[in-house]
């Protein structure tokens, strides 16, 4: 038995790539949102960071692992009354890509920059993990993800290569010109998870990219859109 990231199949397959795909979907291993934040949990229990609960961590629902992550990381990336998101919506966008794809390793990542960070901050004491140090901490898992995509995918780290040098210069979002994109490269950045057009006809990137390619924003950071 052989189990392959798709990302990876990606590259090696250009020609009938759905049709691989549709052939393998009974067997596609895939993480929800609530998949996602089941991982700190369990990272955090084990840790003996937070108090074992009652209930099997596999058997909690959505609310449940919501409600036992609070002492984590807080309802919100600030005070319960700001206007800052939700910490259980921000943290699976954050990290994840435009397919709604999220690594195991930035997850765990993640969690320890997090963690590593928010020592010493007294600011917080309803939670173990700032709000400051989550957002330091997305940035430092950004930087370690590019630089595995540019080991395990060459094709996608070219262009992620040379969309950056563009940053100084361009704001995302951006026209596809504005960093000198084909329409192929758009369709592969797109397929990827990497690229997203907005109703404008213009593109972002998942924050995972975005961070450590430098682009900087119109506005502020659009990291969950609907909060």
């Amino acid at each position: 038995m052989i189990f392959v990231r798709q990302d990876l199949v990606r590259a090696a397959i250009r020609q009938n790539f759905g049709q691989f795909l549709d052939r393998y979907a009974p067997y596609e291993l895939r993480w929800n949102t609530e998949d996602a934040l089941r991982l700190p949990l369990w990272l955090a229990m084990n840790a003996e960071a937070l108090p074992t609960a009652d209930l099997p961590i596999a058997d909690m629902g959505y609310d449940e692992i919501v409600q036992a992550l609070l002492p984590l990381w807080g309802a919100k990336l600030g005070t319960d009354n700001s206007r800052e998101a939700w910490t259980e919506r921000w943290v699976p966008v954050a990290l994840g890509d435009f397919n709604e794809q999220i690594q195991a390793r930035d997850v765990v990542r993640f969690v320890r920059e997090a963690a590593l960070a928010s020592v010493g901050d007294a600011k917080w004491p309803d939670r173990l993990l700032t709000p400051v140090a989550m957002r330091r901490a997305l940035s430092v898992c950004s930087r370690a993800k590019v630089e595995e995509i540019n080991q395990e995918n060459p094709l996608l780290g070219a262009l992620l290569r040379r969309m950056s040098t563009f940053s100084d210069s361009v704001k995302m979002p951006f026209d596809a010109a504005d960093v000198e994109l084909t329409a192929d490269d758009v369709e592969a950045l797109g397929q990827w998870g990497v690229l997203a057009r907005d109703i404008d006809g213009r593109y972002r990137m998942p924050e995972i990219y975005r961070h450590a390619l430098g682009f900087r924003t119109q506005g502020r950071a659009r990291v969950v859109r609907s909060l």
